[in-house]
């Protein structure tokens, strides 16, 4: 795993020995100079160790009357079950769905979901994002009184031609707003939070690297202009979690896969091994992935798995989104990162930063990596 992280290192900076090394005493030795040489990095990055107290990451829904669990367990009974997976759809569940985005006034409700459905069997050519949500939402307005049946249902409208379409209707006087999310996989790990949680047992630095690169992408954010563009910038946290989870995977820093016996072979292994490498590194490193090794236009990233897939090869089209399994917004218009060039500029300024210290070491680096603008002019 080292020697894996430091060929790598030695590759992209090429340290200027005085002497020749074999190939693994050079990545050896890489790894130690950049431990040593980010050490002023790597203690700011510590300081993010404690979760950010933010409210779009745990937020509490209020469902007294536990709507979503009946909606859920509805759409996932056998008779809908069987339904939908006729037609290639799978119900993964009904999540609180809460905006990074304000919400406008006539859109307010008591009680706003997302039901996430994916696809069973083979993706399709075009995902058809909107086109399914609607028959979905046909469906799920067709059986509404069904579905609550011992509640009281009125004012039940299906808005397909809304920006995101979506069926409204008040429950025992409690108004609803349902929207539909399609993705391309049905993972057994849909929702960020599980994901989280079962991998942070293994190696939490990902949380820590993932809260520090999202204070420091807020930090860039100055003025009003920058405000409304950072919503189609900044990824939201838990985004960035799986980015992290799926850049330590590729370094086997964390289990391939927790479903799989291989990955629970691999778990234990990753128990027992001691993990040197500094945070300061591994975000280089971090900043290096979703550069040079992962295409953030072209490509999907599945999180359980660790894999890539072509966007086009899944039905996905719009290559300026960031696109996420496990993630349940992001093909949600307004809850996604859709401009993947200045985000990128962002990490290539930033990589370029951190590099260019390495190999000198001259200048401020956590100075000069505060000061790089929300927009900065560098070329990919």
């Amino acid at each position: 795993m080292a020697l894996y992280i430091g060929e790598r290192l030695d590759e992209i900076i090429q340290f200027d020995f005085s002497k020749p090394h074999t190939s693994k005493v050079r990545a050896e030795l890489s790894v130690k100079l950049c431990d040593q040489y980010l050490a002023p990095l790597t203690e700011i990055i510590e300081k993010s160790k404690v979760e950010e107290n933010t409210e779009e990451e745990e937020d509490d829904v209020e469902d007294k009357l536990g709507l979503m669990d009946t909606l859920e367990n509805y759409l996932k009974g056998d008779a809908m079950n069987k339904m939908f997976h006729l037609r290639n759809l799978k119900c993964n569940a009904v999540l609180p769905f809460i905006s990074a985005l304000p919400v406008p006034d006539w859109e307010k409700r008591d009680l706003a979901v997302v039901v996430s459905f994916g696809f069973p069997k083979t993706v399709p050519g075009r995902l058809r994002a909107r086109q399914r949500s609607n028959a979905i939402l046909t469906v799920i307005e067709s059986h509404i009184d069904r579905i609550f049946s011992d509640r009281k249902v009125t004012d039940v409208e299906h808005n397909k031609d809304a920006k995101v379409p979506h069926v409204l209707c008040d429950v025992n006087d409690v108004s609803v707003i349902i929207k539909i999310s399609i993705k391309p996989f049905c993972s057994p790990q849909f929702m960020a939070k599980d994901v989280v949680d079962n991998y942070k047992k293994f190696d939490d630095r990902f949380i820590t690297i993932a809260n520090y690169f999202h204070s420091y992408l807020k930090a860039k954010v100055v003025n009003k202009k920058d405000e409304r563009k950072a919503k189609s910038v900044i990824p939201r946290l838990r985004s960035l979690k799986m980015m992290v989870i799926h850049f330590f995977k590729h370094y086997k820093l964390l289990p391939a896969d927790l479903e799989t016996l291989e990955g629970m072979i691999c778990s234990l292994s990753l128990d027992s091994e001691k993990k040197p490498i500094s945070l300061g590194t591994l975000y280089f490193l971090f900043l290096d992935y979703y550069l040079d090794v992962v295409s953030l236009e072209d490509d999907y990233l599945e999180v359980t798995t660790g894999e890539v897939f072509e966007k086009k090869s899944i039905g996905l089209t719009n290559l300026n989104i960031l696109s996420i399994s496990d993630i349940f917004d992001d093909h949600i218009p307004g809850e996604r990162v859709n401009d993947t060039l200045i985000f990128k500029r962002i990490l290539k300024a930033s990589f370029v930063i951190i590099q260019r210290f390495l190999n000198n070491r001259t200048g401020d680096v956590l100075n000069n990596l505060r000061v790089i603008p929300l927009r900065p002019r560098v070329e990919l």
